[in-house]
């Protein structure tokens, strides 16, 4: 009973052609719609938040890091691979391009004891628990 469904599915699936195309198809989309993605760790205690992004090849005076209230904004720009004349391009997972990523803390926090770290290709942001504030910029700092 399940076999005939699943070879249904499979004979509609290689009607597709090649898969590997339409999946480049869709990331190249996605990528046009929402620009360069940005995975992030989020960890808390009692004094602080830790928010660590994966932003390798994005130089630290490329990346503006902002807090605001309960809000961490990380934007910047992740600059393209520069290839050879002769190179083509077989498969591209990584995305360029402008990124722009909030992260909603559980707290307020200090927003002038802010600090941002970049060490291999990782951004660490500590952000203290405070009562609030103003908006600030937050200078990222190379080892």
């Amino acid at each position: 009973m399940f076999w005939p469904i699943l070879e249904a599915i499979t004979r509609e699936l290689e009607s597709c052609g090649d898969l590997s195309k339409v999946q480049e198809e869709w990331e190249e989309r996605l990528r046009a719609q929402f620009g360069a993605q940005v995975p992030v760790n989020v960890h808390t205690n009692d004094r602080e938040a830790i928010v660590s992004a994966e932003l390798a090849g994005v130089k630290p005076e490329a990346m503006k890091v902002t807090v605001e209230g309960r809000v961490l904004t990380l934007e910047g720009e992740r600059q393209a691979e520069e290839l050879g004349p002769d190179s083509v391009t077989i498969r591209q997972e990584r995305s360029t391009g402008h990124f722009r990523r909030q992260v909603r803390l559980p707290f307020e926090v200090s927003a002038d004891r802010v600090t941002a770290r970049h060490h291999q290709g990782v951004l660490t942001v500590t952000l203290p628990r405070a009562d609030g504030g103003p908006a600030r910029s937050i200078r990222v700092e190379a080892d």
